[in-house]
C-alpha cells in the first residue's frame, strides 16, 4: 500500500489490516479514530530522499495494534494515540535512519518494543489508560533526554539488552524492570521508584547522578 497524501482509516469496531506500506513525504497516516477495533500492518516505511523525516503515522483505537515488521526509511513522527496494548514486532528505526519522534500518549496494556528502537526524541505521556512501556530490543538507542511519565512499569531490556539514553532517562511516576546495561553519556538515570532487576545489569551515567 502506497500513502500519497494525508489520509485516515477508520473502521469503528472493526480491524484495519495492511500490508507492507510506504507513506509519501510531508504524509500523516491516521489509523482509526478512537474505535473499538483493532489495527494490524506489515511493516511501515517512510520514502527516501525528499523531505527528511516527514513521513509519520498515528494510532488510535480502542483495540489492540501489531506492527509485525519494521518501522523506518525517513520516518518523522510515529505516534500511539491510544489502544489497548500495542507491538511493534521488528526494529523501529535505524543506527543510521532514526526515528525523529515516538510519541506515546496513551494505551490501556503494554506498547512493546520487542525488535531494535531507534530515535531522535522518545515522549511518554502521562495517559489515563496507565499504560506500561517494554523496551525488548537487543537495542534502544534515543539520543534526547527522556521522561517517562507513563505511572505504568517500564521495562529496560527483557535478555540482557543495550539501552542508551544520550540525554539521560527519568521514571519515577511507575515502576521499573530492568534486565540489561542502561547508559547515560554525562546525564543523570534517575528510576527512583519501586525497581526489579531481573538479570545480571549495568547502570552507567559518566559523570551523571544515578538515582534508584
Amino acid at each position: 500500500t502506497t500513502v500519497g497524501g494525508n489520509s485516515t482509516l477508520a473502521a469503528g469496531s472493526g480491524l484495519i489490516t495492511l500490508g507492507a506500506t510506504t507513506i509519501a513525504d510531508s504524509t500523516t497516516l491516521t489509523l482509526g479514530t478512537g474505535g473499538s477495533g483493532g489495527v494490524t500492518v506489515a511493516s511501515l516505511a517512510g520514502t527516501a530522499g525528499g523531505v527528511a523525516n516527514s513521513s509519520n503515522a498515528t494510532f488510535n483505537v480502542t483495540g489492540a495494534v501489531g506492527v509485525t515488521n519494521t518501522v523506518g526509511t525517513d520516518f518523522g513522527t510515529l505516534t500511539v494515540t491510544n489502544s489497548s496494548g500495542t507491538t511493534f514486532g521488528g526494529a523501529v528505526g535505524g543506527a543510521a535512519d532514526r526515528i525523529a519522534t515516538v510519541a506515546l500518549a496513551n494505551t490501556t496494556g503494554t506498547i512493546a518494543f520487542n525488535g531494535n528502537l531507534y530515535a531522535t526524541s522518545l515522549t511518554a505521556a502521562n495517559g489515563a489508560g496507565g499504560y506500561a512501556v517494554a523496551m525488548n530490543g537487543a537495542n534502544t538507542d534515543i539520543t534526547n533526554a527522556v521522561n517517562f511519565l507513563n505511572v505504568g512499569n517500564v521495562a529496560f531490556g527483557d535478555n540482557g539488552d543495550a539501552l542508551l539514553f544520550t540525554g539521560g532517562v527519568t521514571h519515577t511516576a511507575g515502576t521499573n524492570s530492568i534486565f540489561g546495561g542502561i547508559t547515560a553519556t554525562d546525564n543523570a538515570i534517575n528510576l527512583n521508584s519501586i525497581t526489579t532487576v531481573g538479570g545480571n545489569s549495568t547502570l552507567a551515567a559518566g559523570s551523571g547522578l544515578i538515582t534508584l
